[in-house]
C-alpha cells in the first residue's frame, strides 16, 4: 500500500501513452478499433500535490474504493484488465507495478455485443456467457460489469509529492 500512490500516478500516465496510440492508431486493428467505441473518457488526472486514495480490506483482499480514476472509472478498471491490453500495461507499468495495480483495482468487464466464440471463456468470469443482470458479487451499469466488493474495514491514505518530486505515503487515517 505504501506505493500505491505511485503506482496510480504511473498507471494515469500510462492511460495517456494508451489514448495516444488508440489516436494514432498504433495498436492491432481489432484492438484499436474496440478501444475507439469503448476506451475514449476524458484522461485520467495528473497529481497536484497531495493525493488521498480510499481503500477498503475484506478477508480475502485489500482493495482500491475511490480517489482515482482507476477506482471510479468502471470503463478505466476494464480495460486494466483487459487480456489484450496485458503486454502494454505491463510494459508501461513494468510487470511488478502492474500485477500489484492488477490485484489492488476490482475488475470490471465491457459487455461487448459481440459474440462469444464457441469454446471461449470470459476472462475471469470463468464462464461462456455473460451472467444475468443481479448476478451475486457483480454490478451492472449499461455495458460495464464490475466486481462488487463489500469492506469491512476502510481507510484513506494521503500521498504527498516530495521536494525531490517522489510520490511518498504521508498518512493513514480511518475513512470518513
Amino acid at each position: 500500500m505504501e506505493s500505491a500512490g505511485y503506482r496510480t500516478a504511473r498507471w494515469s500516465q500510462a492511460r495517456r501513452v494508451l489514448d495516444r496510440r488508440i489516436e494514432k492508431q498504433r495498436l492491432p486493428k481489432a484492438l484499436s478499433e474496440f478501444l475507439h467505441r469503448w476506451g475514449r473518457e476524458a484522461p485520467p488526472e495528473t497529481l497536484a500535490e497531495d493525493l488521498r486514495l480510499s481503500f477498503g480490506a475484506n478477508s480475502d483482499r485489500l482493495f482500491l474504493r475511490a480517489g482515482s480514476a482507476l477506482a471510479e472509472r468502471p470503463l478505466e478498471r476494464a480495460l486494466l484488465h483487459l487480456p489484450a491490453l496485458k503486454s502494454f500495461w505491463r510494459q508501461e507499468l513494468r510487470a511488478e507495478h502492474c500485477a500489484a495495480l492488477l490485484s489492488l483495482v476490482s475488475k470490471a468487464w465491457i459487455r461487448d455485443a459481440a459474440v462469444i466464440p464457441p469454446g471461449a471463456v470470459i476472462h475471469g468470469l470463468n464462464t461462456a456467457d455473460w451472467p444475468a443482470p443481479g448476478a451475486p458479487g457483480l454490478h451492472q451499469s449499461g455495458a460495464l460489469l464490475t466486481e462488487a466488493l463489500a469492506a469491512d474495514l476502510t481507510f484513506d491514505a494521503i500521498y504527498h509529492l516530495n521536494e525531490k518530486g517522489r510520490i511518498v505515503l504521508r498518512s493513514i487515517e480511518a475513512a470518513g
